[in-house]
């Protein structure tokens, strides 16, 4: 996997891997994040400046410095805050440089401190499952491994499936603290089991039961998610991490039962998910979000629906070729590019190319062999 797209879920204390869809998020434009001047990672990078060295190796691909600058500034971590900050990028360089053990060993002895703070370490033992779907598949057996092979993790492994092992871990990061990440990666399991279940020629008493109970667990789930997006809303530099990857995990979750013919108590369509985040972002001029799930929307609406939702599409697409709104955002950057080494990002803009003709040709100007 390359290095900056494993860079971009191992962002801060809070950490949002969208890794399925190849974002950019965080990362790539750290410093200008319209952060609290409270939060942790502003007051670091005006006065660590071996964090900002760390960081600026991180972004310069060079996460061997980055991990030497990070180490330098850890005992110059003004409260405790400030020291999972920087226990948080010593795990991302790690990863980069593919320590995933090391990564594990020190994400784990964050969420073990109960000093930092319930969401905190929520948000380090998610980043254990986060790591594992972004990593390569070479190297997901290996990291189960690490994740699972001591307590309390030990106790939430399956033998025999990784997805209930995984399942169980966003649901311990829940029970620190209800992450809309976590709420939401593990509903999607309990949905595709559900799907899982309908597709079955007939169904059983227990069965249905099974249905009935998981679609109450899913409710509850998403209701706890809808609860910590509201909370990120209140800071901008936490909803810009976060609310990208929620959405599209929500998107998930309420698509999968869609095909499934199931539905949870006031369950919203994908579509109602996707305007109503945008309507928050472009009320709070979050120009890069928007500019994500903007482009999510329509890969979304051109899987589900193929061309008969092209009007839909082009309109989402045109603010990147028609207008200069996006010219500055990171999914800019990688349109700009002309290239993508990530598998899953490019068949997305191959499908829409496909749709949309002018954004077509914006690609092949920028170099995208089409």
């Amino acid at each position: 996997m390359p290095r900056k797209i494993i860079l971009t879920i191992l962002s801060l204390s809070v950490v949002s891997a969208i890794g399925i869809t190849g974002y950019y998020l965080y990362l790539k434009n750290a410093e200008s994040q319209l952060l609290s001047p409270t939060h942790p990672y502003t007051s670091l990078m005006s006065s660590n400046q071996a964090f900002l060295s760390g960081e600026r190796s991180l972004k310069a691909d060079d996460p061997q410095n980055a991990l030497s600058e990070f180490e330098k500034a850890l005992p110059f971590a003004e409260n405790k805050a400030e020291e999972a900050q920087i226990k948080n990028r010593i795990a991302a360089a790690q990863a980069v440089s593919g320590d995933y053990a090391s990564a594990i060993l020190t994400s784990k002895a964050i969420a073990a401190d109960s000093g930092y703070g319930s969401i905190t370490r929520a948000y380090s033992v998610q980043y254990l499952g986060q790591i594992y779907y972004a990593s390569p598949s070479t190297e997901r057996a290996n990291i189960t491994k690490e994740i699972f092979k001591d307590a309390p993790y030990n106790k939430l492994a399956s033998s025999t499936n990784a997805s209930v092992s995984y399942r169980n871990l966003f649901e311990y990061a829940s029970s620190l603290y209800p992450l809309a990440l976590s709420e939401l990666r593990s509903s999607y399991w309990y949905a595709d089991a559900i799907y899982a279940l309908k597709k079955k020629a007939s169904l059983s008493a227990s069965d249905k039961e099974t249905i009935k109970k998981y679609l109450q667990i899913i409710s509850q789930k998403v209701a706890r998610a809808d609860v910590d997006i509201a909370r990120v809303q209140k800071s901008q530099g936490e909803s810009a991490i976060v609310l990208p990857g929620a959405v599209l995990r929500k998107v998930l979750v309420n698509d999968r039962l869609i095909q499934a013919s199931e539905a949870y108590a006031n369950m919203m369509s994908p579509e109602r998910t996707y305007e109503d985040a945008l309507s928050y972002v472009r009320a709070n001029s979050m120009t890069d979000t928007e500019a994500i799930l903007q482009y999510s929307y329509a890969v979304y609406l051109a899987q589900r629906y193929a061309g008969d939702k092209s009007a839909e599409i082009a309109k989402l697409l045109g603010d990147f070729y028609a207008s200069t709104r996006f010219m500055n955002t990171s999914r800019m950057t990688l349109f700009k590019a002309g290239k993508t080494s990530n598998v899953a990002a490019g068949q997305n803009i191959r499908l829409l190319a496909g749709i949309d003709t002018k954004f077509k040709a914006f690609l092949q100007a920028s170099g995208w062999i089409l």
